[in-house]
């Protein structure tokens, strides 16, 4: 169990962020802290070669998955 979890970068390269984000909980103290960085999915002006944020279709997926 720790204090604090943290994930820079990390999430829009996982296939299943939900369930990464859910092993984050569950090694967390009650009361810990959860911090995750990464890149706005649902930016229009961010041009980003990532599959998972390029694109305007890519972005209007992402609007109903967020």
């Amino acid at each position: 169990m720790f204090d604090v979890v943290g994930s820079f970068n990390v999430l829009e390269h996982t296939i299943d962020p939900t369930l990464f984000l859910k092993e984050q909980i569950r090694v967390l103290k009650k009361g810990g802290y959860i911090i995750v960085g990464c890149p706005n999915f649902l930016s229009a002006i961010m041009n980003s070669p990532h599959p998972k944020i390029a694109g305007p279709r890519q972005k209007i997926k992402n609007v109903f998955r967020v």
